[in-house]
């Protein structure tokens, strides 16, 4: 976890199926939600079987609800609206 002047970035990894994902997600604070808003959110995926294989993916949010802090998991708010 990271501090910014408004907000800050967390950065979190995990395994799903064969693959090690890093992701960042970076927080504001949005005085009109009350709370902090995902700003962004990336990762960068190896295939744990084949490590020379990576990518990375930016997921972009403009056309999503705003996702607070409260309720932010990774998998289920992002991943599942690409």
């Amino acid at each position: 976890m990271c501090a910014r002047n408004d907000g800050f970035l967390i950065s979190l990894w995990f395994c799903l199926g064969y693959d090690y994902i890093r992701g960042n997600a970076e927080f504001v604070y949005s005085k009109r939600n009350g709370d902090f808003v995902l700003k962004s959110y990336r990762e960068e995926i190896t295939d744990r079987l084949n490590p020379e294989y990576e990518k990375e993916i930016i997921y972009p949010l403009h056309n999503v609800e705003p996702i607070v802090l409260s309720t932010f998991n990774p998998i289920s708010s992002i991943r599942q609206k690409k």
